[in-house]
């Protein structure tokens, strides 16, 4: 046993180079950079087929946009810029930009009430499980399934002018959505019951994440729950709010179902919107040169709010910093 311990102290032990290999053996230097490439080379396919399909649309849009063409047909003609100079010129055009514009007053709505709930059943209330369920109830309930009876409640015979009659306010019934002054208005009305579920559920989840010890502080320092509400809440879910106001505005730029199912964009395009006239003009009067230079605009002004809520969420979190 001394023996063999002193030959083994006498073999030379290899050392090891700065890579790590025994024996002076380099790993290749190609090998460590796909090491590091392999997990980007699984989003290749992913990313080819979405980029690629999203582009080849665009793409085509803007080339359909400078043709005179009917969507169906081969017999295209090129038009140059009239279709885009016929939309600046389109005072309908304009009034659903200005629809857009006045829908966009639900995001905000929507959200102040989504955290008001959230923060009321976040208190000790009974019945919570059935409560959420009822506020979430507009989320998952189709468009579809809806518009009839926002149809029928709203109509001459319906639920608000019976109840407006009944006290005493019959000189204000009326087809409310048959009315140019007053059709806008419903719309709002169903866009905010909508989309408050969804904005209570987020916000009900941020909640969740803030320590409660901080607001029992504040209630032992004798803040009323109306401070608690703007001073303590409403800037812990800053970050909350800027995603709901993200997908608020995207979700106004697309809205369809709504105002389609409900109105159809009528009456005299009172509750028009740039998706329902860019539906309208490429599909019912057969215009898709048309609906395609609508389309581009959709884009651009998408991709401006984009840019502005990056900034907006820059300059938040270098504030926080």
């Amino acid at each position: 046993m001394t023996q063999l311990s002193a030959r083994l102290a006498r073999s030379p032990v290899p050392a090891r180079t700065p890579s790590g290999d025994a024996g002076g053996r380099r790993r290749p230097r190609s090998q460590g950079i796909l090491s590091l490439l392999s997990p980007y080379f699984y989003l290749v396919p992913a990313v080819a087929l979405v980029g690629g399909l999203i582009g080849f649309c665009i793409v085509f849009t803007v080339n359909a946009s400078f043709y005179n063409w009917d969507g169906v047909g081969a017999g295209a003609r090129s038009v140059g810029l009239a279709n885009y100079l016929q939309m600046f010129r389109d005072p309908v055009f304009w009034d659903a930009i200005e629809h857009t514009v006045a829908m966009a007053i639900t995001i905000p709505v929507s959200m102040f009430l989504g955290l008001l709930f959230a923060t009321l059943l976040h208190s000790r209330v009974v019945l919570k499980p059935l409560l959420k369920a009822i506020l979430f109830i507009p989320v998952v309930i189709s468009p579809a399934i809806m518009a009839p009876t926002w149809r029928q409640i709203f109509d001459l015979d319906g639920p608000v002018n019976a109840a407006l009659r009944a006290v005493g306010l019959g000189g204000l019934a009326h087809p409310w959505l048959a009315d140019p002054a007053t059709g806008l208005f419903v719309l709002m009305v169903i866009v905010t019951w909508s989309s408050t579920g969804f904005n209570f559920l987020l916000y009900y989840a941020g909640l969740t994440a803030i320590d409660g010890e901080v607001l029992e502080a504040a209630r032992i320092d004798g803040a009323s729950n109306f401070t608690i509400f703007f001073r303590f809440l409403v800037p812990l879910t800053r970050t909350t709010s800027a995603t709901l106001l993200l997908l608020g505005a995207i979700g106004i730029m697309k809205i369809f179902d709504v105002p389609y199912l409900v109105t159809q964009g009528g009456p005299a395009h009172a509750t028009e919107f740039l998706s329902t006239y860019l539906f309208m003009q490429t599909v019912q009067n057969y215009s898709a040169g048309y609906g395609a230079a609508i389309a581009i605009s959709m884009i651009v002004i998408c991709v401006i709010l984009a840019f502005a809520q990056i900034r907006q969420t820059r300059e938040m979190e270098e504030g926080r910093a």
